[in-house]
């Protein structure tokens, strides 16, 4: 099989994967600025500046989900649409 080929056959995992990944990195580097951002200046929200890191860090999360969401609806819709076209196996009729 070629490659192309199992690209096609497999989209839907290869873009959860994708999508997966997406997220998981995307939420370690907004944690690394976060750490970054705070060095020992405290806890977070007891200053002006405290509080506009968190809402940077909130948006920085919320960046890091839409990202790994626009993937994961692909993959979805993939295997919406795959499913749809491909008869169900468990209803196939016996050979004789």
């Amino acid at each position: 099989m070629s490659f192309f080929h199992w690209c096609m056959r497999y989209g839907a995992a290869i873009l959860f994967v994708i999508a997966g990944l997406q997220l998981l990195i995307g939420i370690i580097v907004v944690l690394q600025t976060f750490g970054a951002m705070t060095g020992n200046s405290g806890f977070p929200g007891a200053s002006d500046a405290g509080r506009m890191q968190v809402l940077l860090v909130l948006q920085g999360l919320m960046t890091v989900f839409t990202t790994a969401a626009l993937p994961f609806f692909g993959a979805l819709v993939v295997h919406r649409l795959d499913r749809r076209h491909r008869p169900d196996p468990r209803e196939a009729e016996p050979f004789e």
